[in-house]
């Protein structure tokens, strides 16, 4: 199997001191880059679980993730890691803080029928 076209890039990706955001389509690599990430900072630059940040779209990816991780660390404390999708965390935190944030404290995921009822009421307001 060859390597892909902008594996320069992804080994960049994978190694780089900085924070980052990876976007591509389905069925890339995003989440075997984010993976192999993960696996450097904890690995090679001895970055503690507790200090990781890896969000992804789904719970599918996010999942992935984890599982992936669990074989190849074969750690015990892999859960002090922050692993998951963008909105379960942005609910933990809503939820932390709600009065900051001017949110119930039982805030949850709007499964999209909030949102699109909102979006029914709004979309023709703004195309006025």
């Amino acid at each position: 199997m060859s390597s892909p076209a902008d594996q320069a890039e992804r080994d960049r990706a994978a190694t780089s001191k900085c924070n980052l955001a990876v976007t591509a389509g389905a069925g890339t690599g995003k989440t075997t880059l984010l993976v192999e990430r993960i696996l450097h900072k904890v690995l090679k630059e001895e970055v503690p679980l507790q200090r990781i940040l890896a969000l992804t779209f789904t719970e599918k990816a996010a999942n992935e993730m984890r599982l992936r991780l669990r074989r190849k660390l074969q750690r015990e404390d892999l859960h002090l890691a922050e692993i998951g999708t963008i909105h379960g965390f942005c609910t933990r935190v809503l939820r932390r803080f709600p009065i900051e944030a001017g949110v119930a404290p039982d805030v949850k995921v709007d499964e999209g029928t909030v949102f699109q009822s909102r979006f029914e009421k709004a979309w023709p307001l703004w195309l006025d």
